[in-house]
C-alpha cells in the first residue's frame, strides 16, 4: 500500500457526524501543528482539527476533517507518522500486507466519510503537493469545480511505500523523523524556535472556522516550545 491513501465511503452508507459540541480529548502534538497551519496557509481554510467521532462505540479523533454539510462531504485526512514521539510504531503493515489502520478505515467508510491518509514526510516535505491532492479529492467529490489555479505547476504527489513494524523501528533507530521535522518531536528545546517562528505568526494569522480551535493552537505551540523536559 502506497501514501497517499484514498478511500471513498461505502456506497449507500448513512453519514455520522461529528460528535456535537466535544473536542479531542488529546492535545495536538507539534508535529500536528505545524501541519494543520501549513495547509491552512494554502488555502484550506475549511480544515478543522478539533472534532471527535464515534464510530462503533470507539471515540475517533482525526487528525483533521473538511466538511462540507450542503453536499454531504465528510473527510477523514490522517497524518501518518512512522512512530511515535515515545518510539513505538505506528501506522505500519502487517507482513501479509493488511494495514493496522484497517478496521478504523473501514469503520469511517461505513460511516459515509472518505479516509485520506498522507505520510507525516509527505506533509512536511511536499505540503503544496498534499495541498493539490486534498483540491483533487474535492474536485472529485464535487465541493470544488476545479482546482485553483495556483497548483498549475505543482506536481502531483509522488506516492511512498507505507512501512512494516520493523521498517518503522529502523526508522526509529536512525531518528528519520528529524530528517523531514527538523526538530525532535519527543521534545522542543528553545533552538526550535528559529524552526517554528514562523508557525506562531501562521496560526494567529490564519482565518480558522473556529476561533477557540485558534487559540487552542496557539497556546499549544508556545507551551511547546518553552517546555523543558
Amino acid at each position: 500500500m502506497t501514501y497517499p491513501i484514498i478511500l471513498k465511503p461505502t456506497p449507500g452508507a448513512s453519514i455520522v457526524k461529528p460528535v456535537a459540541n466535544q473536542s479531542k480529548n488529546k492535545k495536538h502534538g507539534p508535529s500536528e501543528i505545524v501541519a494543520f497551519a501549513r495547509l491552512l496557509h494554502l488555502g484550506l481554510s475549511e480544515l478543522r482539527s478539533d472534532l471527535c467521532v464515534r464510530l462503533e462505540r470507539h471515540n475517533y479523533e482525526p487528525d483533521m476533517v473538511y466538511i462540507d454539510p450542503k453536499r454531504n462531504v465528510y473527510i477523514d485526512i490522517e497524518v501518518d507518522e512512522p512512530y511515535a514521539a515515545a518510539g513505538h510504531p505506528t501506522h505500519y503493515v502487517y507482513d501479509n500486507g493488511t494495514p493496522r489502520d484497517g478496521a478504523r478505515n473501514r469503520r469511517f467508510q461505513d460511516a459515509g466519510w472518505w479516509v485520506v491518509r498522507f505520510s507525516e514526510e509527505q506533509v512536511f516535505s511536499h505540503t503544496e503537493q498534499v495541498a493539490k491532492t486534498i483540491h483533487m479529492v474535492l474536485r472529485e467529490t464535487g465541493v470544488i469545480d476545479a482546482i485553483p489555479a495556483r497548483f498549475d505547476a505543482v506536481a502531483d504527489l509522488a506516492p511512498i511505500e507505507q512501512w512494516t513494524q520493523q521498517q518503522s523501528q529502523q526508522m526509529k533507530r536512525r531518528r528519520f523523523r528529524n530528517s523531514y521535522l527538523h526538530f525532535d518531536p519527543a521534545r522542543m528545546r528553545l533552538s526550535d524556535i528559529v524552526q517554528c517562528g514562523k508557525l506562531l505568526v501562521s496560526i494567529a494569522l490564519q482565518s480558522t472556522t473556529n476561533a477557540k480551535l485558534r487559540r487552542d493552537l496557539w497556546g499549544q505551540t508556545i507551551g511547546y516550545i518553552f517546555k523543558r523536559r
